[in-house]
């Protein structure tokens, strides 16, 4: 069995057909993101796990001043590649259970696009806590694999 670690890692070695094997979300999740958090163009936003940043673009089209957290090198120098039109996205290789939030301005929302699930159970909501502006907003969401019936093991 492969240990959970060492298949979170597995993404950055295949950074280069991540790209097209990840699908986007649907326009209507940010349209609700936004109208629950209320965020504008200068809004503060982290998110966890960016990958290549798809999730990231609908957000940066809107103006939102957004600190990308990716743990994998591939990834993070190709979202920082795919990203660079935007000046107020910054991309940070690390992991975000290791950010020190002390170093960072309170964030208006912190999020993950089917990436929380790969963040340490016992620190990933004190961590978004610590990150958060008093009132600010956590979310997250996944998406799921499914595969043909004849597929499954």
């Amino acid at each position: 069995m492969i240990e959970p670690s060492e298949l979170r890692r597995s993404f950055d070695s295949v950074a280069d057909l991540y790209e097209d094997a990840r699908p986007t979300y649907p326009d209507a999740l940010y349209e609700a993101l936004i109208a629950a958090t209320e965020l504008t163009a200068s809004s503060r936003v982290m998110e966890i796990g960016c990958a290549m940043g798809k999730a990231t673009l609908p957000l940066a089209r809107r103006g939102c001043r957004t600190t990308c957290v990716e743990p994998g090198p591939a990834l993070a120098a190709a979202a920082r590649h795919n990203l660079r039109a935007f000046p107020d996205i910054t991309v940070r290789q690390a992991r975000f259970e290791d950010l020190p939030p002390d170093q960072f301005e309170p964030f208006d929302l912190v999020f993950a696009a089917t990436a929380w699930h790969w963040i340490d159970p016992s620190q990933r909501y004190r961590q978004a806590w610590q990150l958060l502006r008093p009132g600010g907003y956590l979310a997250f969401w996944s998406a799921t694999h499914t595969f043909p019936p004849t597929e499954r093991r």
